[in-house]
């Protein structure tokens, strides 16, 4: 999954494995570049000067931070590819699955011109560890006085948690805390100032931010239950949520 920021331009980036059976497993997250210009805990400037016998522009270089460097092993090794000379950065974890388990990493990508120091990027993007821990991924980027926030749901079934009526979740099995937000939702992108909060929640019956509702889905009749019990209410997730909320003291 990778959202596109475009002010600041930046790519966040969640990639996530899913085991389809009970094994043990390497996953690996890669990234090649042509040079490495500079590195540090868990970050990389890197350019692409070349691509096989075309030279490219080195105006514009990419920072590389893993902001959730959690029980991952990162190297840098050579490598040849597509005919030239190049590096591979890797972030690797290595565990034994239990079937349906998940393992995710986030790299956030910035492009910036060669001139500007690139790590003042370091302080300026924070992993917070979601409520339940390891359901959900969540990244908070400072940009002045305004806050970016984007998240996402691990494991797009863990919600299911019953059989024989729809819907088969509610939102307290899918609801996950990202810092002050709280959602079902599987994915999210909200910016905060100090007053209001703008954002965009897909697939989700219902949004909160501290104490305050800034959304929710209104409940509806479902029939057709899988035990064949009466016609009940329930509350079914709408596609995608969007708005600006003025948010209360």
């Amino acid at each position: 999954m990778i959202t596109y920021v475009k002010n600041p331009e930046l790519f966040v980036v969640f990639d996530i494995v899913k085991a389809r059976t009970a094994a043990y497993f390497t996953a690996a997250n890669l990234w090649h570049t042509r040079k490495i210009l500079s590195k540090g805990p868990h970050w990389y400037d890197t350019e692409y000067d070349s691509l096989r016998n075309i030279s490219l522009s080195t105006n514009t270089h990419l920072f590389i931070l893993f902001p959730k460097p959690f029980f991952r092993l990162e190297s840098v090794e050579s490598e040849r590819r597509y005919w030239q000379k190049e590096f591979v950065i890797s972030e690797v974890g290595s565990q034994h699955f239990e079937l349906g388990q998940n393992i995710a990493f986030v790299t956030v990508l910035v492009p910036h011109p060669a001139k500007e120091n690139p790590e003042k990027w370091i302080k300026k993007i924070k992993w917070v560890e979601s409520k339940p821990a390891g359901r959900g991924l969540y990244v908070e980027i400072q940009d002045g006085n305004r806050k970016i926030m984007i998240g996402a749901k691990r494991d797009l079934r863990l919600e299911m948690f019953r059989e024989w009526r729809r819907p088969k979740y509610t939102y307290k099995s899918g609801k996950i805390q990202y810092g002050q937000f709280a959602t079902n939702g599987d994915y999210f992108f909200a910016t905060k100032t100090k007053r209001q909060l703008a954002l965009t929640v897909v697939n989700l019956t219902k949004a909160v931010y501290g104490n305050q509702i800034l959304f929710q889905q209104a409940p509806g009749q479902f029939g057709l239950a899988f035990d064949g019990s009466p016609d009940s209410a329930g509350v079914a997730k709408v596609r995608y949520w969007r708005d600006k909320v003025l948010l209360s003291r």
